[in-house]
């Protein structure tokens, strides 16, 4: 018997679409859609980091897209024929994830790279769902209504949480005031769904004749509008403009004005309870977080506290007046304006006429913003040091900047196909002009340029084009029923793709999903001629092949998904063994389990690494030196440039006392991590002793280890200066200067080459007098550098009484070290 599919159902090209009266498919589609759009923000937006944490729910995630995929090619068996341009994009959105499948035989990190493979199969998914399931206007109504909804939850989790009544991590932070970031831990990347909610909320209350719709859209303004004040995000306030600059052109004069006067009186309502409500969200978070640090438990206060039912108070009274505020436009000043407005409505240039008057509003709102004092005193004190900090010489701007600068290094290296998936996380700190950390490239263009080269790029930026110029093309062209049906997607399409320009939103699994669905549903809308030509009837005569393919990649992602979310289990699992101390071999159970179903898994990989070396220090049964040796080899093939493997093979090494490789290994890590310190500090070190090791043994000491350490130093001197050349804006990044361990290593030197007043002269900056910390290695590091200057100063005749003192006292065995030292060069 065959499963319940869509009935035909004609539309003006003879299109078969799912029908909502009777397809299973449509309506699983459809609940799959909303519980993801309601469920996988609270999952941290499944935010695609580097970390084990993030994987499980992305992983699950993948698993249901494969689901659909099934439910796809079911529906495609029945239903698809090549008919029209809809059915192009069907098989052309597949371009993507096969640019990333090129990537990955270039990838930089295998592991990160196939994830991104597998991802853009998910978003193709969501995509073709867009296309398909979102034509008639119960799929376009719903799907809108999905998306407000769910954006309106996250809202009001967002206040839950700033208020103190709920607690979920990093939901507030205090970071130059107190920001918001709600349930995705990042400030921008909520303002950029606020964005969203807030124009598509506008336009919902626009072109609704519903009061009740209106109302509730309304109401939801002010709590939009002050989530986005209260993220303090200074990229949004920016690219807000551009973006209603890019939605007015396509609305009627008369609804230009309501778009306007609507974000106008929730804004000014919004302004009058911002510093309150900052003030009292500043008063709770100091109540709540410390407790949370100290005790490493959620910790909330009641709703009817005075702070929150005062927060509460003022949210919903200005709420219900936002609500009232937009009833009555809708009611009475929209039908005035357009009939006041309907004989400009004739006029040719009619709608470009307002985004005209934007340019010159938001040029003076500008001038306001930045240049008036007295404007800026009536918002908050943190957001006015948000806002006044708006110019190019911000460290934020600055930083980005650089930002950009070093991701072009990273495509020239692999312009073409790019470096895969990850590629920018994998190699940044390789080409990076200051020690900064940054995981993303905060600029989505260019982080895909990375990653798929110039090709995917294209594939992707004339894929993305082709629909927007299409959607543009013939909305013009579309009844105001046909505009009002799918515009909304456009609205949320763009917001992202603009604000993902300086920002990186798009690493979060669920706007890549938010996006591609969007992207499609603005194509669903449009009426396409059928195709009539032999290409197409030859598609049409193999037309099983689309579903058949559709099933097999089903399966591969359901395999695939399925075996990295059981290795994730399994690794976990392993850590709580190892948290209980459960001996080495119960650990190793479920940690090879992981393994065998993710080999290439830098992370298990290493943990596995980790334990085998402790093993070893435990043990010392070289069994697990050897079976180490082998796991780093093999994972290092697949990654390359991962730090942690890195270590972990210099560590080994030194172990076995095999200093050639040793040194081997840290200067890769010098070429590979050229803005880490430690890595500078422990091959001079290693250079200096086994130079030392060769003169004091009366052997041929190797020159090219005594020029290494003088070349090691002349770069971190250079290194250091360029970055005190830097803007004093800019900030530096992590620490990186001449340290004490370098000074003492070229001194070392120095010393035995008999060089006293340059051993002096590198030691003096680093003297300290601390030879009593808690910490043994730095006092150790600081008698060192004491004995050699005290020896270097009494060799030319000098002497530091005070600080020799004070290391007898410290320890009397100094006395005999440093005469061992004089004794050693005279």
């Amino acid at each position: 018997m065959k499963p319940s599919v869509a009935r035909e159902a004609k539309l003006p090209n003879s299109r078969i679409v799912p029908n909502e009266n009777s397809s299973i498919i449509y309506w699983c589609c459809m609940l799959f859609l909303g519980l993801f759009l309601f469920i996988t923000p609270f999952f941290a937006g499944l935010f695609n980091g580097d970390e084990v944490n993030f994987e499980k729910p992305i992983y699950s995630a993948l698993i249901w897209s494969a689901i659909i995929i099934f439910l796809l090619s079911l529906y495609f068996f029945y239903n698809w024929t090549f008919t029209d341009k809809k059915d192009l994009a069907a098989l052309l959105i597949w371009l993507i994830p096969l640019t990333y499948l090129i990537s990955h035989f270039n990838a930089a990190s295998k592991h990160l790279s196939m994830n991104l493979v597998l991802l853009n199969v998910m978003y193709a998914s969501f995509f073709i769902l867009g296309l398909y399931f979102i034509q008639r206007k119960l799929g376009a109504t719903l799907l809108q209504y999905f998306i407000l909804v769910s954006g309106y939850v996250i809202v009001f989790f967002g206040f839950f949480t700033f208020f103190g009544n709920l607690y979920y991590q990093d939901s507030v932070i205090l970071e130059q005031g107190i920001r918001l970031t709600s349930v995705f831990q990042y400030a921008n990347a909520y303002a950029a769904l606020l964005i969203a909610l807030l124009f598509a909320g506008i336009y919902t209350i626009i072109r609704s004749n519903s009061w009740y719709s209106i109302t509730l859209h309304g109401i939801m303004l002010v709590p939009v509008l002050l989530s986005i004040l209260l993220t303090l995000s200074r990229g949004g306030i920016v690219v807000m403009p551009f973006i209603i600059l890019l939605i007015l052109p396509f609305l009627t004069l008369s609804r230009q004005l309501l778009f306007i006067l609507h974000m106008g009186v929730a804004g000014i309502l919004s302004l009058l309870i911002s510093s309150k409500v900052t003030a009292l969200g500043l008063e709770i978070a100091n109540i709540v977080l410390p407790t949370v640090a100290t005790t490493g438990k959620a910790s909330t206060i009641s709703v009817f506290s005075s702070q929150s039912i005062t927060g509460w108070g003022l949210l919903l009274l200005m709420s219900l007046l936002s609500g009232g505020a937009s009833f009555l436009i809708q009611r009475f000043v929209a039908p005035w304006l357009e009939r006041s407005l309907t004989r400009f409505t004739k006029y040719k240039y009619a709608q470009v006429m307002m985004p005209a008057a934007m340019v010159l509003l938001g040029s003076l709102g500008i001038y306001l913003l930045l240049g008036s004092s007295t404007f800026i005193k009536l918002l908050p004190e943190t957001m006015q040091v948000r806002i006044e900090s708006i110019n190019f010489n911000t460290h934020s701007v600055l930083e980005r900047n650089t930002f950009y600068r070093d991701a072009v290094k990273i495509i020239k290296e692999s312009p073409i196909i790019g470096s895969g998936g990850g590629g920018w996380l994998s190699l940044y700190q390789q080409f990076q002009n200051n020690p900064y950390s940054s995981k993303q490239a905060h600029n989505f263009f260019l982080q895909y340029l990375i990653e798929v080269g110039i090709f995917g790029f294209i594939v992707f930026v004339t894929l993305v084009l082709w629909v927007f110029y299409t959607y543009i093309v013939k909305y013009y062209k579309s009844t105001t029923e046909q505009k009002d049906l799918h515009f909304i997607f456009y609205i949320i399409a763009l917001t992202l793709l603009v604000h993902s320009a300086i920002d990186f939103e798009m690493s979060y699994v669920y706007f890549d999903c938010l996006f591609y669905l969007c992207l499609g549903a603005m194509f669903s809308g449009i009426h396409f001629e059928p195709f009539v030509s032999r290409a197409s009837e030859s598609i049409n005569k193999a037309r099983w092949g689309y579903p058949v393919a559709l099933t097999i990649l089903g399966i591969f992602l359901l395999f695939i998904s399925l075996s990295k979310l059981t290795a994730n289990s399994s690794y976990n699992a392993a850590l709580f063994y190892a948290q209980n101390q459960k001996p080495l071999n119960e650990v190793f159970v479920p940690l090879d389990s992981a393994i065998n179903k993710e080999p290439g898994h830098p992370i298990y990989n290493d943990t596995k690494i980790d334990f085998l070396l402790q093993g070893f220090d435990q043990t010392k049964d070289i069994n697990y030196v050897n079976q180490a040796k082998e796991l780093i080899v093999n994972t290092r093939k697949s990654e390359p440039n991962n730090r942690m493997l890195l270590e972990k093979e210099y560590r080994l090494y030194v172990s076995q006392g095999d200093n050639e490789n040793a040194l081997r290994m840290l200067e890769e890590g010098i070429k590979k991590f050229p803005w880490e310190i430690s890595f500078y500090e422990r091959a001079a070190g290693l250079h200096a002793d086994l130079w030392l090791m060769n003169f004091s043994s009366g052997q041929s000491a190797d020159k090219q280890h005594l020029d290494r350490v003088q070349e090691l130093y002349v770069t971190v001197v250079d290194k250091t200066a360029y970055l005190d050349s830097l803007p004093k804006e800019q900030l530096r990044g992590r620490p990186f200067s001449v340290t004490p361990n370098l000074r003492l290593s070229l001194a070392k030197v120095a010393f035995a080459n008999k060089d006293f007043k340059k051993t002096s002269e590198t030691l003096h900056p680093a003297i300290s007098e601390d030879f009593s910390n808690e910490n043994q290695s730095i006092s150790q590091l600081n008698r060192n550098i004491a004995r050699f200057y005290i020896a270097s100063l009494n060799l030319l005749g000098n002497k530091d009484e005070a600080l020799y003192n004070k290391l007898i006292a410290a320890d009397a065995n100094e006395v005999n070290s440093i005469e061992q030292l004089l004794s050693s060069v005279r």
